[in-house]
């Protein structure tokens, strides 16, 4: 299972989407996490 914290994004991608909007990918900054994070950011 995936943490819900808030967390700061390691490795950051500015990601442009099929439909124009823009979202922030990455990995979750954790101890002992890999899980992959994905925000919309317009």
């Amino acid at each position: 299972m995936k943490c819900k914290n808030t967390v700061i994004v390691r490795s950051p991608k500015e990601i442009l989407m099929s439909n124009g909007r823009t979202r922030v990918s990455g990995i979750c900054s954790e101890n002992k996490c890999d899980g992959k994070l994905s925000k919309i950011i317009s």
